[in-house]
Order: structure tokens, then C-alpha cells, then sequence
């Protein structure tokens, strides 16, 4: 078994780790074949601009709106955001930045709603 820390991973399969595409940051640990075994992953990006943020959550306090604030911030606002609920409601996101975003409830919530960054 090998252990090496990559700037990219092509994506968790058997080819090296060279393509900027995909999978970025983070460190590794890899079989002598090459293939990914176990490692964390600063963020997904299908495109050449590197991600910051890969998820999160935010919990509502009985209110309409949460604001996410990254960690870091991203180098552009022109990522894609998915949401996982744990209630029935309707949530959605807006006031995208390179800083963060707003999530909204339809309603009064003190819900936790998950959230993955993909570029």
C-alpha cells in the first residue's frame, strides 16, 4: 500500500492522479494498482476551477432563512448546489456568492438541511 497526498484525483478508480477535472485536494491513500482506498476531498469540479467546499449544513432557528458561510471562500459563484431536507418542506437556495448562500423555507423552520457544492 502506498500513501501520497495528490493536488488532483482523475476520479476513484484505477488511473492516476493528473487530471485537474475532478476530484481535488485532499489526501490519499492508494493501493499499488493505483486505485483510491481511503482519503478526504476538499470539493468536486467537473470544470478547471479548483472548489473550496464540498457540503454542509445549516439549521434553521424557526425562521424563513439560513445562511451558509464557506470556510473558504470559492473563486466564483458559478457552482451548482444540491439540498437534502430532513423535513417535508420546501427549501431552495439564492444570493449565491463566493462567500456562501442563502437557503429559504416556504414556512417558519427549525429544520437542518444538507448541502453539497459541485463545479
Amino acid at each position: 500500500m502506498l500513501s501520497d497526498t495528490f493536488s488532483y484525483v482523475q476520479y476513484l478508480g484505477g488511473r492516476t492522479a493528473t487530471n485537474p477535472d475532478s476530484l481535488t485536494g485532499g489526501s490519499f491513500e492508494t493501493a499499488t494498482n493505483g486505485h483510491l482506498l481511503a482519503g478526504s476531498v476538499d470539493g468536486i469540479s467537473g470544470t478547471s476551477t479548483l472548489p473550496r467546499n464540498l457540503r454542509g449544513s445549516c439549521t434553521f432557528a424557526a425562521s424563513t432563512t439560513c445562511t451558509v458561510t464557506f470556510g473558504v471562500a470559492e473563486a466564483d459563484a458559478n457552482y451548482f448546489i444540491t439540498l437534502g431536507p430532513n423535513a417535508n418542506k420546501t427549501f431552495w437556495w439564492s444570493a449565491k456568492a463566493t462567500t456562501g448562500f442563502t437557503l429559504n423555507a416556504t414556512a417558519s423552520s427549525s429544520d437542518i438541511v444538507d448541502w453539497h457544492l459541485i463545479r
